[in-house]
């Protein structure tokens, strides 16, 4: 039932160009029941209140209550328009594109996007659909994100490049230790067979881990800060706890694991 009401809401906007027609010429009487509302504002603002609220659904379903029907005419955006509620309607609507009713927009909507797909109707969106979907089908997309995607994973593989060289040289003059971090230990560690990574297989491997981490790591410490800030006596806890790690080192003996585990 939810789904039906917010379906209809969304048929609100996009309402059918034939029967805007006939509520502006008045040639039949025989219309659904409802309100048009004010003069040119209609009934916009309940609508657009009931949105505010959090109910977009409630403008359809008072409206269904009070006219016991599965359509009724209302005025939104300036624009007088028909309601269809229920799968009945939604039926109607959908099977009958190009055959009894058109796609359409409001006035306002369409001076806005002016000639675009949105806006055309008829064999005139086709000719558009038909122009844009030879780009933007499945296959042009998947090659469109993948030569992208190629092209800045190559680019970020160009920036780390220059780390592992500058490690080893920073091993070798001993300003760099084999346990400093995971480049250190990839560079100084052999497999069982005695064989290293190579330099891109090293740089392939921080790549790996740039990407994986990267909304995960984001995130939590994102939160943490968030919670810190939220909870000021766990945050002065936590204060305390560092400030003790750090007085207990020597002057420039760097955290180690085992520090988070006190």
């Amino acid at each position: 039932m939810e789904f039906a009401l917010i379906a209809a809401v969304i048929l609100a906007l996009f309402s059918l160009h034939f029967i805007a027609k006939i509520l502006k010429a008045g040639k039949f009487s025989n219309l659904p029941p409802g309100s048009l509302g004010w003069p040119r504002i209609g009934e916009t603002l309940v609508f657009l209140r009931s949105g505010e609220d959090g109910e977009p659904q409630r403008f359809i379903r008072e409206r269904m209550d009070k006219y016991d029907s599965g359509v009724f005419k209302t005025s939104l955006l300036g624009e007088p328009m028909m309601v269809f509620c229920g799968p009945a309607g939604n039926k109607f609507l959908f099977g009958n594109e190009n055959k009894l009713v058109s796609v359409w927009w409001p006035s306002s909507v369409r001076k806005l996007f002016r000639s675009c797909l949105v806006t055309a109707t008829g064999d005139e969106a086709k000719r558009m659909r038909r122009m844009l979907l030879t780009f933007l089908n499945p296959d042009a997309l998947k090659r469109h994100k993948i030569y992208y995607a190629t092209k800045a994973a190559n680019a970020i593989r160009e920036e780390l490049r220059v780390m592992p060289m500058e490690r080893r040289v920073a091993l070798e003059e001993k300003t760099a230790s084999a346990t400093q971090d995971l480049l250190s230990h990839l560079l100084v560690t052999a497999d069982a067979s005695g064989r290293f990574l190579t330099e891109m297989e090293i740089i392939d491997n921080i790549l790996l881990l740039l990407f994986a981490g990267h909304d995960t790591t984001a995130s939590a410490i994102t939160l943490l800060i968030k919670y810190l800030g939220e909870l000021p006596e766990v945050y002065a806890k936590v204060l305390r706890e560092k400030i003790d790690i750090t007085e207990s080192k020597e002057p420039g003996e760097l955290l180690q694991w085992k520090d988070n585990r006190r």
